[in-house]
């Protein structure tokens, strides 16, 4: 069937509303589907995500001022020693993080102060710390309905985060890689993961003494 065609109303700022073809093409007449494409909501239509996004950061700047989250995870954290708890650890701190304050990037900063140090110990370089926190914080935080990012994905494509997780194997399959990698460490996992030698991280291998 014919598409409906609607006439572009005036100009408008770009950076504050979005969009406007008629900015492009004065006159002119545009079919409805591209239209809808095209004319797009801007600054504005992010405020909600932006207001979450605030909150959240506020939310991890207590934390990490008070000091709570440290003392909660000092003595979890001081008697790991081996690949396989360290990496399990600082991922299910990653989702339970991620799911308390509502976006990853307030995990990211969070997570690193308390483990990096750990990774350090056992000569694992940051890139392994970055991909757990990947597998754990980034991809689980969209299946969660009240997060920055499963709020945008539900508007977005209009259906509850919900109803999507199930099928979400990519989230769940990456998670679930982190883990097998991390119990494997020794053996089929070794690959998985890159470590220091010693001219590149001397203070590993003398005790914090190079």
């Amino acid at each position: 069937r014919a598409s409906q065609v609607l006439p572009l109303g005036r100009p408008r700022p770009a950076a504050r509303s979005g969009c406007n073809a008629g900015v492009m093409t004065p006159g002119a007449e545009i079919s409805a589907a591209p239209l809808k494409l095209i004319n797009r909501g801007g600054l504005s239509s992010m405020f909600g995500s932006v207001i979450y996004a605030l909150v959240a950061f506020c939310f991890g700047g207590m934390l990490s001022v008070t000091r709570c989250l440290e003392i909660a995870l000092r003595k979890v954290v001081a008697p790991m020693q081996s690949i396989a708890t360290v990496v399990n650890a600082a991922g299910l701190s990653a989702a339970a993080i991620v799911g308390l304050s509502s976006n990853c990037n307030v995990t990211f900063f969070l997570v690193a102060d308390h483990f990096g140090k750990k990774f350090k110990e056992l000569k694992l370089k940051e890139q392994n710390l970055s991909r757990v926190m990947e597998d754990f914080a980034t991809l689980l935080e969209c299946l969660m309905p009240w997060t920055v990012s499963g709020i945008y994905m539900a508007t977005t494509l209009g259906v509850p985060n919900l109803q999507f997780a199930p099928y979400a194997f990519f989230n769940y399959g990456c998670a679930a890689l982190s883990i097998f990698y991390a119990l494997t460490s020794k053996t089929v996992g070794r690959w998985a993961f890159t470590f220091y030698d010693a001219r590149e991280n001397p203070e590993a291998y003398t005790g914090g003494k190079a």
